[in-house]
């Protein structure tokens, strides 16, 4: 396995990590918000920005390990709504 390859790979997975560990974050958010211990506004909009965050992380990380597994002959990646990146 190249070097790129490898540092493709745990570019991709620490990505997906970083997405995971924000989405806890958000369920311990969703926790303060209903034990009382934090206000129903700030809640909703740290839970919101938590899981748009954790949207975009995961969806790049994503994007990365397809592309190091070369999926589509290496023309980019195929999400059904279009070409992601180009060749």
């Amino acid at each position: 396995m190249n070097f790129r390859r490898a540092a493709g790979l745990v570019f991709g997975y620490g990505l997906l990590a970083i997405a995971l560990f924000t989405v806890v974050n958000s369920v311990r958010g969703v926790a303060r918000v209903l034990f009382g211990s934090f206000p129903l506004t700030a809640g909703v909009f740290f839970v919101m920005a938590n899981l748009g965050a954790a949207l975009i992380v995961g969806t790049g990380g994503y994007v990365v390990l397809q592309r190091v597994r070369r999926t589509g002959a290496g023309y980019g990646v195929d999400l059904d709504w279009g070409r992601v990146l180009g060749p």
